[in-house]
């Protein structure tokens, strides 16, 4: 009878534990499917700011290529624009040289012809 009872003890505290098991079981499942659906959701958030991430990044090499070539087509109006300043400068400085000589011609031409007219005058005095 001892035995018996000992027996139907042991028996019911293996249901216990068994109950215990079974209780953490669906606990730890519980927790293990929340955990899952967070994780997924996290997931799903991350995708979501990866693909936005994704556009603006194409977005802002769009916007770089767009300025490269910008900023290249302006070093081209640099550049022709700096090339006809030069020619503009070449052009006064051959203009500024040919006035120059056409001043020193008419300096020269109207000292020849003070010379000549000095002469002239200093010619009819000296033949009175």
């Amino acid at each position: 009878e001892r035995q018996l009872e000992s027996t139907l003890e042991e028996r019911e505290e293996l249901k216990r534990e068994a109950h215990q098991q079974h209780l953490q079981l669906q606990a730890n499942e519980q927790q293990r499917a929340s955990l899952a659906s967070t994780h997924q959701q996290e997931m799903q958030e991350l995708q979501q700011r990866l693909q936005r991430l994704t556009l603006q990044h194409e977005a802002l090499q769009k916007q770089q290529l767009l300025l490269q070539e910008e900023n290249a087509s302006q070093n081209v109006v640099n550049r022709q624009a700096q090339q006809r300043q030069q020619e503009l400068l070449l052009c006064s400085r051959a203009s500024e040289r040919s006035l120059q000589r056409d001043l020193l011609s008419t300096l020269a031409a109207t000292v020849f012809r003070g010379w000549t007219l000095l002469a002239k005058a200093t010619w009819n005095r000296s033949s009175r």
